[in-house]
């Protein structure tokens, strides 16, 4: 098997849009891009487990960053109220632990 490039590992996913009320989300690579408006039942909980830092939503980052994290349709006021941004924990690992990430 080739070596993951780092291109490769940031096409991967790095943070969720969770709504921890519905468990629904989107997904995001390392270059902050959504990857998916609607993460898998498999990627949603992957990502509960492996994750590194969990913060509430703060919509004044979209202010500063506006290209960064795009909402999905999905997120209305009500939801962007109480959704988190989750960080899958990536460091340190090897290329079949990053090939384990569900893709979307």
């Amino acid at each position: 098997m080739a070596e993951l490039s780092y291109i490769d590992k940031m096409e991967l996913p790095y943070t969720l849009l969770l709504d921890p009320v519905k468990r629904r989300a989107a997904a995001y690579n390392g270059r902050h891009m959504r990857i998916t408006e609607t993460a898998s039942e498999q990627l949603v909980a992957y990502g509960l487990a492996n994750t590194v830092k969990r913060v509430a939503y703060d919509p004044d980052i979209r202010r500063l960053a506006p290209d960064r994290h795009p909402v999905p349709a999905w997120a209305t006021p009500e939801v962007l109220a109480r959704a988190e941004l989750l960080w899958i924990r990536t460091g340190g690992l090897t290329d079949a632990e990053w090939l384990a990430i569900p893709d979307r």
